[in-house]
């Protein structure tokens, strides 16, 4: 039986991804307005997630640059959760041997209740690191952000060699 945590654990999972797609897909209006591409707000908005990353991967350059690297960050990080976020959200959740999991019958994958700490470790590192990349990519452009500090280090993924 799932627990009020877990629940909650879910959602904050679900809105952590949420967050990190919608500031990813103002970083692609933004680099795609800086080549002269005005995206529509509906295309933005219906475009699939790896579509919006491969597009911008077409945008930024591969030379190491701090976008460079944040998009990689953000391009590996996606491709761990997009199935667990698919399977929490259309899912249902069951005891499977005495251990609460989440199943998604269309695409047959599962998410067990205990693999939650270290997805919303990645949950929290992709909106985290998409914040970053828009903010370093807006910096100076609007007003507010004239006398931010200079930016901090590249944000380091959760992930355990």
């Amino acid at each position: 039986m799932l627990r009020d945590a877990d629940y909650a654990d879910i959602g904050r999972f679900i809105t952590a991804i949420a967050s990190a797609e919608s500031v990813t897909a103002k970083l692609w209006w933004h680099q795609s307005f800086s080549v002269g591409v005005t995206l529509t707000t509906e295309k933005v908005q219906r475009t699939p997630m790896a579509d919006k990353l491969e597009r911008l991967r077409d945008l930024v350059a591969r030379d190491g640059s701090r976008l460079d690297q944040q998009l990689t960050g953000l391009r590996n990080g996606f491709s761990r959760v997009v199935e667990p976020r698919h399977t929490l959200v259309h899912g249902f959740t069951s005891e499977a041997g005495l251990r609460p999991s989440a199943i998604n019958l269309r695409n047959d994958h599962q998410v067990w209740m205990r693999d939650l700490p270290q997805l919303l470790l990645w949950a929290d590192y992709l909106c985290r690191l998409a914040i970053q990349a828009y903010s370093d990519a807006t910096r100076g452009i609007y007003e507010a952000e004239q006398g931010m500090p200079p930016p901090g280090p590249i944000i380091a993924s959760p992930y355990i060699a």
